[in-house]
C-alpha cells in the first residue's frame, strides 16, 4: 500500500507546507514551490513513530518516538553542508493537522516493533551487524 498524506487540516497549511523552489524563473515567471523538507519529513516519519497523524492530543508522544527514532538512525534532515538538522519543538507543534494512512500503534507495540521484535527491530539490526563484523574480522585474521 502506498503512503498518503494530507496537510489540509494544518493551520496555515500553504506557509507551512510549501515552500518556494529557489530554481531558476520560469519562462511564465511562475513561482515553483515544494513541499517543506520538514513536512516530507514529518510525513514519511508517521512510518517510523507508528502513528498516523499529528493532533493537539498526541503531538508530544508524536515528536518523543520522533526523537528516539532520530537518537538510533540520526536525523531525518541534513542541512546543505551535511550538518544535522534536528526538527524543534515548533516543527511538530506547526505540522498539528498532519493526517497519513499510517495505522496507530500504542506505546508498548511500537516499542516492541522497534526495540524487541525480531524481524524488525533495531536491537536485532545492531546485534546482526555486530556478528557481521566479527565474523569479517575472523576470516580475515
Amino acid at each position: 500500500m502506498s503512503l498518503s498524506w494530507s496537510v489540509d487540516q494544518i493551520k496555515d497549511y500553504e506557509n507551512v507546507c510549501w515552500v518556494s523552489d529557489d530554481s531558476p524563473d520560469r519562462e511564465d515567471h511562475s513561482v515553483n514551490r515544494r513541499l517543506n523538507p520538514v513536512t516530507e519529513a514529518l510525513i514519511f516519519g508517521t512510518i517510523s513513530v507508528g502513528l498516523g497523524s499529528i493532533t493537539d492530543k498526541n503531538v508530544d508522544e508524536f515528536a518523543a518516538r520522533f526523537r528516539i527514532i532520530e537518537k538510533i538512525h540520526g536525523p531525518f534532515l541534513v542541512k546543505g553542508g551535511g550538518d544535522p538538522w534536528y526538527l524543534s519543538d515548533e516543527d511538530f507543534i506547526s505540522h498539528i493537522g498532519l493526517v497519513c494512512n499510517v495505522t496507530n500503534e500504542t506505546r508498548p507495540k511500537w516499542a516492541s516493533r522497534i526495540f524487541v521484535r525480531k524481524d524488525t527491530s533495531v536491537t536485532q539490526e545492531i546485534a546482526s551487524l555486530f556478528v557481521r563484523a566479527r565474523n569479517r574480522k575472523e576470516v580475515s585474521a
